[in-house]
């Protein structure tokens, strides 16, 4: 994912984006992935790997940007990667 991930970064970068304060974090989503209850696996590769309850709490996370920077950041990354 590394070459994902710095694309992003530079989109995220040219549109103003401190990159301090709104980490980039790789992350992969395993819908109907089967984890072991004690210890399942938090990362592979710098790349985090998540669960259905799991991703929500990531996502739902405290709020760092305000709702403007929320539309700046979600316009550029619309107008850098348009739907197909």
């Amino acid at each position: 994912m590394e070459w994902q991930v710095a694309v992003v970064r530079e989109v995220l970068l040219s549109a103003g984006v401190d990159l301090a304060v709104v980490p980039l974090t790789p992350v992969l989503c395993f819908i109907d992935g089967e984890w072991p209850i004690l210890l399942p696996p938090e990362s592979y590769r710098g790349v985090r790997l998540e669960g259905k309850r799991s991703i929500k709490k990531l996502v739902g996370g405290r709020q760092v940007l305000d709702r403007d920077q929320i539309e700046r950041i979600s316009r550029s990354l619309a107008v850098a990667f348009p739907v197909k």
